[in-house]
């Protein structure tokens, strides 16, 4: 299992994913296997054979989802309104799609073939339209269905959004209590009590009231993104964009700090994806690709219920250049 956060130099794309590969060595597909040929560089990697992988990314940039009152920029200065899919988020898309293709060429035929890949998304447009785009990139001058088009349809499955329980994003009073409980802990009323007087500066620019790390109104989100885009206010300086960033983050850590909540939110789609892999380590009919597209917080509660501590709000575009780091995925 690899925790993937890459740019592209060439173009500032950044691919924000988690996926998953199973391996079989000596036509055993055991996991111990893969554990020993990642920590014995020396084992025969010939013997080595992708079977199947599966892809947990967040959707492309996109637009703001709400504004604030000082804001000149309006929702009809933005490409289709707030919340959708820019055209930047589309290229990083496609290239994520690119990057797919190369790594799970091995497996997946050159055109498409609904019995070796699965699409889930979320149902909004943004996350559609990003499986989209994908799925472009994945196939690219491949996706010829017959000779009369050169159009390859491609299915993407959905469900509506309160009922959508394996990508997190149905209503749980469950989670709301516990996150509720979280914002009432000792620890979160004295990090509020830290950034008040930042809250107090930013209800200045932004003619908002009543911000707290309880109620940010998504100030952070629509001016970072509006700072990708060169649309950001002269006050939204570099510091203040850290500060912003600071405090997504530490949402987005207490929105999942609760194994309950991590079971709850994270648990369905890794399981979905434990039952792909069990049904591919025993030879059963079984998808080589699973594509899943969601959203942050779904990707956040995935590393959450595999206890891998990354607490930050991935990110759809670069604010700097990381690298990629593997991580060890046993399932017993």
């Amino acid at each position: 299992m690899s925790w993937i956060e890459n740019t592209d130099l060439n173009t500032g794309v950044l691919w924000n994913i988690v996926d998953f590969d199973i391996f079989i060595h000596d036509n055993r597909p055991m996991y111990i296997y893969l554990i020993l040929f990642v920590l014995c560089p020396c084992a025969n990697a010939s013997r080595m054979k992708l079977i199947a992988g599966h892809v947990i990314f967040r959707h492309g940039d996109r637009t703001p989802l709400a504004s604030y009152p000082s804001n000149p920029i309006k929702e009809k200065s933005w490409p289709n309104g707030y919340g959708h899919l820019t055209s930047i988020g589309i290229e990083q898309q496609y290239r994520l799609g690119q990057y797919l293709r190369i790594r799970y060429g091995s497996i997946l035929s050159t055109t498409f073939d609904p019995r070796e890949i699965f699409v889930r998304s979320t149902d909004f447009d943004r996350t559609l339209m990003s499986a989209e785009s994908n799925l472009h990139g994945l196939y690219h001058q491949r996706n010829i269905s017959n000779n009369r088009t050169s159009v390859q349809p491609i299915p993407i499955h959905t469900e509506r959004a309160a009922n959508d329980v394996l990508l997190g994003q149905n209503y749980c009073p469950i989670v709301n209590r516990i996150t509720s409980e979280a914002y009432q802990s000792e620890t979160f009323k004295q990090l509020n009590e830290f950034y008040q007087p930042f809250f107090e500066k930013l209800q200045m620019w932004t003619n908002a009231s009543n911000i707290t790390l309880y109620n940010t109104q998504h100030i952070p989100d629509s001016v970072l993104v509006a700072h990708i885009h060169n649309k950001a206010p002269a006050w939204a300086t570099e510091d203040v964009r850290k500060t912003l960033a600071e405090i997504n983050n530490i949402i987005f850590y207490f929105s999942f700090v609760n194994d309950t909540v991590k079971r709850i939110r994270g648990g369905p789609v890794i399981q979905d994806v434990w039952s792909n892999m069990n049904r591919s380590v025993h030879h059963d009919t079984f998808y080589k690709l699973r594509m899943y597209s969601a959203h942050d917080t779904t990707v956040s509660a995935a590393l959450a219920f595999l206890r891998i501590h990354y607490p930050f709000q991935p990110q759809v575009t670069p604010t700097k250049l990381t690298t990629t780091r593997s991580i060890l995925f046993l399932i017993f």
